[in-house]
């Protein structure tokens, strides 16, 4: 059975480079995928869930997990840096594969604009994020265990970088910390306010 004359007007022969950089681009949306589930089964991991882990003290993978859990805005800021990295190389090698998969002048501008954009961004939203990020709370501590070591690969990888980004944010993290602790004072003072009237009457 033939396909339908329209996609044969602007679908191009699939040859060998095309069918690699098609692997490629799935390759990459799974490590961008294992990457946002990594980032969410971390963060997540309850007190429990720590405390079994030291109490494996054997396991190379949970050991890793609690060591990377010691600096967390370097975890997040390496998991960060990784997945940008993986989801701009997508959009760049999918935007070439669209360009020499498909008849670009045949199709309307609308249609183009679907399959250069609407199509990547859905492919990286939905099986580069939703999915992995859902799968990752529910089996966090499996999650975190299988991905320690490639994070704390890129962790070592990425470290010039996120040193650059962490202080960058620290201006911003210390005036959160100054408001937090002005606050935390001003809602001590006004509860002992309050102790005070109540015991004068």
């Amino acid at each position: 059975m033939e396909p339908p004359p329209y996609l044969l007007s602007i679908l191009q022969p699939l040859t060998i480079h095309l069918s690699t950089l098609l692997l490629l681009v799935l390759l990459l949306v799974i490590i961008s995928a294992l990457l946002s589930g990594s980032e969410v089964a971390m963060f997540s991991l309850s007190i429990k869930d720590k405390e079994k882990l030291s109490d494996e003290k054997e396991n190379k993978r949970s050991q890793k997990v609690l060591l990377l859990l010691e600096s967390p805005k370097k975890l997040l800021a390496t998991i960060l840096i990784a997945n940008n990295l993986v989801n701009v190389s997508i959009v760049m090698t999918s935007t070439f594969v669209m360009n020499h998969l498909f008849y670009l002048e045949n199709m309307s501008e609308l249609t183009g604009f679907i399959v250069q954009v609407i199509l990547v961004t859905f492919i990286i939203l939905l099986f580069g994020e939703v999915i992995p990020k859902v799968y990752a709370n529910n089996y966090s501590v499996a999650f975190s265990k299988f991905m320690s070591f490639p994070i704390y690969t890129f962790k070592l990888l990425f470290s010039p970088f996120s040193n650059v980004l962490i202080n960058s944010t620290s201006i911003i993290d210390k005036q959160f910390e100054k408001k937090s602790d002005q606050f935390n004072a001003e809602e001590l003072e006004h509860a002992l306010d309050l102790t005070k009237h109540s015991v004068e009457n």
